[in-house]
């Protein structure tokens, strides 16, 4: 899904990410989950979807603060400062740039 989403083939992406994130919670695998819903605000960001792109990645950050490993952390706040500079949100581009850095 990942490599479908960095190629542009952001609805074959999205579809087995859905897929993935099922398996994912059912097997108990969290920390895969989340890195899978992160990719997934990214496609939903590149689709132009930025409110469903903001409401992914703040949930998968919520959920997920605590005990997420430091790389989809990283992302999470990436996606995030890109999301707020599509909303033109500069306020929160900066807090989410900063959590980034």
């Amino acid at each position: 899904a990942e490599t479908e989403f960095h190629l542009g083939d952001y609805e074959t992406a999205r579809t087995r990410l859905v897929g993935a994130m099922a398996q994912a919670a059912a097997g108990g695998f969290e920390a895969q989950r989340w890195r899978m819903a992160c990719t997934l605000g990214e496609v939903q960001l590149a689709r132009g979807e930025v409110e469903a792109a903001a409401a992914t990645l703040t949930e998968t950050l919520r959920g997920s603060a605590a005990t997420q490993p430091r790389a989809t952390l990283l992302r999470l706040h990436h996606a995030l400062y890109r999301v707020a500079l599509a909303r033109g949100d500069s306020a929160q581009a900066l807090a989410s740039l900063q959590e980034y850095h």
